[in-house]
């Protein structure tokens, strides 16, 4: 089912849009990451992305050439963070910021 976006609200920034709203995410992630289009924000191109502050202790990737968030987390202190794989993050409500067009 993919990401759940949360009301939009929107902030002009010159040329460009800024827009503020939630992301939640399902009981289905795949390791490959969960699709953010732009259009789902209301923007025709997305040029930056801040996910601001997230829940239960995961680190967030914005792949920006594949439109995609990307979950990870550690199994251990001192381990490298790796991909979560398929998995319920359905209780994980990340806050973001995105600039676009």
């Amino acid at each position: 089912m993919g990401l759940t976006i949360g009301a939009l609200e929107h902030h002009s920034l010159g040329t460009l849009t800024g827009v503020s709203t939630t992301i939640t995410f399902d009981s289905s992630y795949a390791s490959s990451g969960e699709e953010l289009l732009p259009k789902s924000l209301g923007l025709g191109q997305l040029v930056f992305l801040a996910i601001i502050q997230c829940e239960d202790g995961y680190v967030f990737k914005w792949d920006k050439a594949n439109n995609k968030v990307l979950v990870y987390e550690s199994s251990a202190t001192n381990i490298p963070l790796t991909e979560v794989g398929a998995d319920n993050l359905s209780s994980v409500v990340c806050d973001i910021f995105a600039i676009g067009r």
